[in-house]
């Protein structure tokens, strides 16, 4: 039986290797693409399937992957040579990302006795830290919360009861915040004025 479990173990970290990289090499050609040919939709893509594929992995194994998100927090700060917050924000982003939901999860932990978000969760939120810098934290936390809520509200419906104490991903909706805030900060970059000229 344990050697069943090790061999899954095994299969699940090799699959999450292997699609940690291919999400790695298609984002970071996503933001070279973008920047070098001007096609920034083709980013987004390469971020969405990354993010989707993290989304899916919290939904069936209540874990986000370290392959993915992490190689996420390094693509953000690649990112920055090209556009986007100055690097402080991005490190200022990253570092509030990884600290404030294990801080809300400390004390959630002190009043109920048990862990309510994992650290994986603060991985996925440094990410988007790395890549909106530390002003777009709070509109991914608000966008994944009501999305949350929202959940959980329609779940209730359908049962006609409030699922309690059931443990409900919250990873895929901090990678739909994260997703919507960095394409609306696309699409503001698109439609937005030129500078005016310096002379």
């Amino acid at each position: 039986m344990a050697d069943e479990d090790s061999s899954a173990l095994d299969k699940i970290l090799a699959r999450d290797l292997t699609f940690g990289t291919v999400c790695t090499l298609a984002v970071l050609a996503g933001i070279g693409i973008a920047h070098a040919l001007g096609m920034p939709w083709v980013l987004l893509a390469a971020l969405g399937l990354a993010l989707l594929y993290v989304a899916l992995h919290d939904i069936r194994f209540m874990l986000l992957p370290d392959a993915v998100t992490l190689p996420l927090i390094a693509l953000g700060f690649v990112n920055v040579i090209w556009s986007g917050p100055p690097f402080l924000d991005r490190a200022i982003g990253a570092g509030l990302g990884i600290l404030v939901l294990p801080a809300i999860n400390w004390v959630y932990k002190r009043l109920r006795g048990r862990d309510g978000i994992g650290l994986g969760d603060a991985k996925l939120l440094a990410a988007a830290g790395a890549w909106l810098g530390w002003t777009g934290l709070a509109p991914v936390l608000l966008v994944a919360s009501l999305a949350g809520l929202l959940t959980v509200g329609a779940v209730a419906l359908y049962r006609r009861r409030m699922p309690r104490g059931e443990a409900i991903p919250f990873g895929p909706f901090l990678a739909l915040g994260f997703f919507l805030m960095f394409a609306a900060g696309l699409l503001r970059s698109l439609f937005a004025p030129p500078p005016p000229p310096l002379f």
